[in-house]
């Protein structure tokens, strides 16, 4: 299954359109028409709000360098970070290769630990090429 979910970052998209958008993507991942809000916590550990606003701040540092994230990719990967599961599960449970999981979360690690190095460590990220 190919997810079509990159969207252009835009200064004006509104962050409702993007918490919309982020929501629709991850009941594509779990197959569900709706999901809850304390499902959606429970299965990402954070709000469509919070969510919206960190793919917005990773979107305008990526957009410099010419890098692309969807919220798919960023959906991957507050899911690794809460469920910690091994690559073999979640990739399994977002319906892509081990291979597609594994380059989309460490790109989006990268530009979070771009953007955020406070809250991403690099030292976390070079820890994670042993678990993957």
């Amino acid at each position: 299954m190919r997810h079509n979910t990159r969207f252009p970052v835009s200064p004006s998209m509104n962050l409702l359109d993007i918490e919309q958008m982020i929501h629709t993507t991850a009941c594509e991942i779990y197959k569900r028409r709706s999901l809850n809000q304390r499902t959606f916590l429970a299965c990402f550990g954070v709000t469509t709000c919070v969510l919206a606003k960190c793919w917005r701040l990773i979107n305008e540092a990526a957009l410099v360098r010419r890098q692309e994230f969807s919220c798919r990719d960023l959906l991957w990967t507050v899911m690794f970070l809460k469920q910690y599961s091994s690559e073999d599960v979640l990739s399994a449970t977002c319906g892509v290769s081990q291979k597609t999981f594994r380059l989309q979360v460490r790109k989006v690690m990268n530009a979070m630990n771009s953007r955020y190095s406070n809250v991403v460590s690099s030292h976390f990220l070079a820890s994670l090429t042993y678990f993957f």
